[in-house]
């Protein structure tokens, strides 16, 4: 993904440029969201077209001559506008905002990483693995209900062992994930 081009793009004013790099962008700042925010595919959607917006907004003002990081900035405003999304929706409903500002379990985050569109990029990280830990993470997937101490029971671990284990190849795969799907 290449943000610097997109923000020449906008300074230019190069329509053509612009549908170009929007279109390239696109999946991969939805992703970025889904994975960082835990953020629904139509919520994500709205926030990324709401940064289109912003962007093109400023890009027509000049505002964006002196961006230093424009992968940052751009996924600063991302961020902002899915904040205002569900801080509306939050308004709307009779839930607090903190909840859809929690952190994510492990479960949770391999929920998201498991979905029809990226699957394969999760087989291939998956593949990438030592045959031990693909063992013991398609275990865990298997067994999602599954509490630690059996885990630990099956391959003949200790608990913390199991846990630790278990926490390191989720953390690994949400690397490997979010650099295969290029969300950084």
């Amino acid at each position: 993904m290449s943000y610097k081009l997109l923000v020449v793009a906008l300074l230019r004013g190069n329509q053509e440029e612009i549908d170009l790099h929007l279109k390239e962008l696109r999946s991969g700042l939805v992703g970025y969201l889904q994975v960082r925010m835990r953020a629904s595919e139509h919520d994500a959607e709205d926030a990324v077209q709401q940064t289109f917006l912003v962007l093109l907004e400023r890009g027509s003002a000049n505002q964006l001559a002196e961006i230093e990081n424009p992968g940052g900035y751009i996924k600063t405003i991302l961020k902002n506008e899915y904040l205002k999304i569900i801080r509306k929706s939050a308004h709307f409903s009779s839930e607090p905002i903190e909840l859809y500002l929690d952190s994510s379990s492990e479960q949770d985050q391999l929920d998201i990483l498991v979905t029809k569109e990226r699957l394969e990029i999760l087989h291939d990280c998956i593949n990438k693995m030592t045959a031990y830990n693909r063992r013991f993470i398609k275990y865990c997937m298997s067994h999602a209900k599954i509490d630690t101490n059996e885990i630990a029971n099956y391959f003949s671990i200790s608990i913390s062992n199991a846990w630790s284990r278990k926490f390191r190849i989720i953390q690994w795969l949400s690397k490997c994930f979010a650099k295969r799907n290029n969300i950084n």
